[in-house]
């Protein structure tokens, strides 16, 4: 697929944080390291899309730093993920999930 064929959706960071918060709770009633390790996989896939999101916004950005529309994109998402990401590393942090482990 080329870059100019990858479509950009905003995130959903109110969705994010409430799934981050399910996988706390399912990671906390793991009862073994399988199962575990099943929980750590499926918050990879819930950040995968912001992850996505967050660079094809960054690219386009920094391509052109004059387009408004990813100027806003921009400034929306970096702000907002940083006043959120206590919430989110202390939901979904690997060092979370890998504490169960050791």
């Amino acid at each position: 697929m080329k870059f100019s064929e990858m479509t950009y959706t905003r995130p959903d960071i109110d969705a994010l944080l409430a799934r981050c918060k399910q996988l706390a709770a399912k990671a906390a009633d793991a009862q073994d390291g399988d199962a575990l390790i099943q929980v750590y996989y499926e918050q990879s896939r819930a950040f995968a899309d912001y992850t996505t999101a967050s660079q094809l916004a960054n690219i386009h950005y920094t391509c052109d730093t004059r387009d408004a529309y990813w100027k806003a994109e921009q400034d929306s998402l970096l702000p907002y993920f940083s006043r959120h990401s206590l919430r989110l590393s202390s939901s979904c942090s690997m060092h979370f999930f890998l504490g169960f482990l050791l």
